[in-house]
């Protein structure tokens, strides 16, 4: 053959993301020009096969298989006339997990909040304060299920509010 063999290239998608909607996860990424479809895979976090769990031709999949408290990644092919580009994502993990229920909230011997919670192993939690009609805010991000607030004044008959999100931590 005098002009050699043939070779398709296609981008592959870029921003991969996950989250949880509904007891599922939807993963979403940068639609590839001139793409037709992409396939999306997904494994544990600490293996390194993927899985094949679907094809759309939409920038966007929801994974109904996923287990709550799973650190999973997620990647995706962009596919054109079953050419494939390589796959994205899989940096990064995500997970869907419970919902944090604050057990307790006392005061110490230093006159400071301790809040604590039913933790989950491999996962930080956003700890988050506000007082009465007012947003919530970041007071830290701690391992463990709990938290002594020494970040503020508080004052004298003012009533605070508490709440406990999960994140991601992970040590393997």
């Amino acid at each position: 053959d005098p002009y050699g063999a043939e070779c398709f290239f296609l981008s592959s998608p870029s921003n991969t993301k996950a989250e949880s909607s509904d007891g599922n996860m939807v993963i979403t990424w940068k639609a590839v020009s001139g793409a037709d479809g992409y396939k999306v895979y997904k494994k544990l976090y600490t293996e390194s096969e993927w899985t094949f769990i679907g094809e759309t031709k939409e920038s966007t999949f929801t994974d109904t298989e996923a287990e709550k408290n799973t650190l999973y990644n997620y990647g995706v092919r962009a596919s054109k006339n079953d050419k494939l580009s390589g796959i994205s994502g899989g940096a990064f993990p995500f997970a869907m997990f419970d919902a944090v229920v604050v057990n307790d909230i006392e005061i110490n011997e230093k006159g400071r909040p301790v809040v604590t919670w039913e933790a989950t192993e491999g996962v930080q939690y956003n700890v988050m304060r506000k007082e009465e009609g007012s947003a919530w805010t970041e007071v830290k991000i701690v391992t463990g299920n709990s938290f002594v607030d020494e970040s503020g004044n508080f004052a004298n008959g003012e009533k605070y509010y508490y709440t406990v999100k999960p994140g991601i931590l992970v040590r393997f």
